[in-house]
């Protein structure tokens, strides 16, 4: 084994999912959705036969838009939850805040002096 090989060079070594070609090198990531991809630990590859864009996840290859069309989904759903937590605790903090139905109705129609 030569002195110069590493673990990346051996990861790469591995067929593309599209076309099978081991002419694969590691691609860099575009955009926001793929830096998440890159925060996963994934590593995204290119190949140089047909272009593809991919990554390895569990020892199954997934194609980058795949990839990106994941994440912006669960991005969405997290965006959802938290407009909803929000929106529960504004209205837990506000019940809260409100005087009772029947102290505004004292307050508003005092008792008349008989």
């Amino acid at each position: 084994m030569p002195d110069d090989f590493s673990p990346d060079q051996a990861s790469s070594r591995r067929p593309c999912p599209q076309c099978g070609s081991t002419r694969v090198y590691r691609s860099r990531r575009r955009g926001r959705a793929e830096r998440a991809v890159g925060l996963l630990g994934l590593k995204i590859r290119r190949c140089r036969a047909c272009n593809a864009r991919f990554t390895r996840f569990g020892g199954s290859a997934l194609l980058i838009p795949d990839a990106v069309r994941a994440v912006r989904k669960l991005a969405l759903v997290a965006l959802m939850l938290a407009v909803l937590a929000v929106m529960a605790w504004f209205s837990t903090r506000q019940a809260a805040s409100s005087p009772s139905e029947g102290a505004a109705l004292i307050l508003a129609f005092p008792p008349a002096d008989s």
